[in-house]
């Protein structure tokens, strides 16, 4: 009796320190500057691998934790039933003949600590960049709604006629903005990327990085780019705008943006009004160079 409530407190501690090291976690993110907005929890979480049993004692609490830190917390579930006779959910499919089988009855899976495991992917300097870019990246998505217009797509779209640009794997296109892969030489010199025809500029947020993709602007557009983020969360609509353009062989360029309350309906009835805000605008004129202009934007 006493190795049971052993084992008990045991686990109890456990289940505790789990949940401990996900908020820990979560703060070292913020206090990194780290920019995220989902805390995954693998299925660890659940008592024993048993689906719709967690194991942590106060889940509700660590998700309003996550949620007051602007993380958004997502419990994955597996589709797969413990066998295990007193386990609630396979006594009722089994009762029942309510459980698909995918595979032969002898072949049968029972949950173990190799089955699973808290996995937290590397995150790299390049979440920043997609931070920066979410109002170009948001303006895309409102134009496939919209429109039907891919979002991201293969570089060759810029230039169908030239076939070397359909072998590449290391680059794609979001409308006129080039995202790179940077490419090392052994030598440890990054190599050049092939461009489409035409003017394609150069630019990075002044955090060019060996790790960092490299972007490039087609001449004759201008993308909208915000300030760098924790998580969407932290973005308001007095923010600075900031608007990257490159000519073209014209001297001229252009460009949307699409902006909403981000949530409701409103947007569908123009339902919205444009808040004063700081605009700078940042031209491209190649090798990296800009002119920047700071100008303000009036209240509609």
């Amino acid at each position: 009796m006493n190795r049971k409530k052993e084992f008990l407190s045991t686990k109890r501690y456990m289940t505790i320190l789990a949940m401990c090291k996900i908020s820990n976690l979560a703060g070292t993110f913020r206090k990194k500057g780290i920019p995220c907005e989902v805390m995954w929890m693998d299925i660890d979480y659940m008592d024993g691998f048993r689906s719709l049993l967690i194991k942590f004692p106060n889940p509700k609490a660590l998700v309003n934790e996550l949620h007051l830190n602007g993380f958004k917390a997502i419990w994955m579930l597996d589709p797969g039933i413990k066998h295990e006779e007193g386990y609630f959910v396979y006594d009722s499919g089994s009762k029942e003949d309510s459980v698909t089988k995918t595979m032969p009855e002898s072949n049968i899976h029972r949950g173990d600590a190799e089955l699973g495991g808290l996995r937290v992917k590397k995150f790299v300097a390049g979440v920043v960049e997609g931070y920066r870019l979410i109002p170009h990246i948001y303006t895309l998505f409102y134009m496939a709604h919209t429109k039907g217009t891919p979002i991201a797509t293969p570089t060759f779209f810029a230039d169908p006629k030239d076939s070397n640009l359909r072998k590449l794997e290391n680059s794609f296109l979001l409308e006129p903005l080039l995202v790179c892969a940077s490419t090392m030489s052994v030598l440890g010199s990054e190599l050049p990327h092939l461009l489409p025809n035409g003017i394609w500029l150069h630019f990075d947020f002044e955090d060019s990085h060996a790790d960092l993709p490299t972007l490039y602007l087609q001449g004759g557009f201008i993308i909208h780019v915000g300030p760098p983020l924790q998580h969407v969360g932290k973005a308001n609509p007095t923010d600075d705008l900031s608007l990257i353009l490159a000519l073209d062989e014209n001297g001229k360029a252009e460009g949307v943006i699409f902006e909403d309350d981000g949530d409701g309906y409103g947007f569908n009835r123009g339902l919205r009004s444009r808040p004063e805000r700081k605009l700078h605008v940042q031209m491209l004129l190649g090798g990296s160079a800009k002119v920047l202009l700071v100008t303000y934007c009036i209240t509609e």
